[in-house]
């Protein structure tokens, strides 16, 4: 209910407000362990597998798929930690990622080398992150508590933009261990982030929806109506 009523705010002003506050009252998640997802197996039948990262993992092998630039610098201009968890450095040892509507035919005048194999010459995808087993993640506490900011700043309820934007920032890193407990990101390296990169007022609808943005990395079924 929250997240369809914040995506008609701009609509439906009112009747935004009032379904907000109806799912705010009704009680939301209150950490990850809230998360709404759907589990899937290694092996056996399609429909047990998670088909969205069975693909994803048979493109990468093919070499036909890998990361994006805007994604991968997002993450280094912001000296994300999760950088390390969602991609793989390419040959040279660094975190490249290949510019958005290019592909292996038209890269190699942009880039001015010849012969680019995308495999290799840009970061690729860490496939330990999401795969045929992984589970799907529906809605998340960090979705939660960064929707919560937004309706905050918006003047839709009550509380702390501040306190919504850094819980939603650090569930959104403690995420990806629920896709591989391995996959941890220490409260210190969230501590440091959330210090270089402080909520501002000024700039608060940019951050946030950056922010979710970067917590829904992978949810294919939803990302395309955030």
């Amino acid at each position: 209910m929250l997240r369809l009523s914040l995506r008609m705010a701009d609509a439906n002003e009112t009747l935004a407000k009032e379904y907000i506050t109806k799912a705010v009252t009704g009680g939301l998640m209150v950490d990850n362990n809230d998360a709404l997802i759907v589990n899937h197996f290694t092996g056996g039948e399609n429909y047990s597998r998670n088909s969205i990262g069975l693909a994803l993992y048979n493109e990468l092998n093919a070499g036909t798929c890998t990361m994006g630039k805007t994604w991968i610098d997002w993450l280094k201009n912001n000296d994300d930690p999760r950088l390390e968890i969602v991609a793989l450095p390419n040959e040279s040892g660094e975190y490249k990622g290949l510019p958005n509507g290019y592909i292996p035919s038209t890269i190699t005048e942009y880039e001015g080398v010849e012969n680019v194999n995308i495999k290799t010459f840009y970061s690729q995808f860490n496939t330990n992150v999401y795969n045929e087993g992984t589970p799907n993640i529906l809605l998340s506490y960090a979705e939660v508590e960064l929707m919560l900011a937004e309706c905050v700043y918006r003047g839709f309820a009550s509380g702390d933009v501040e306190t919504h934007y850094n819980n939603g920032v650090t569930a959104a890193m403690k995420d990806y261990t629920i896709y591989n407990s391995n996959l941890s990101i220490s409260d210190d390296d969230i501590s440091d982030y959330l210090v270089a990169n402080p909520y501002d007022e000024n700039n608060a609808l940019k951050m946030i929806n950056e922010q979710y943005w970067a917590a829904t990395y992978l949810r294919i079924k939803t990302n395309c109506c955030v």
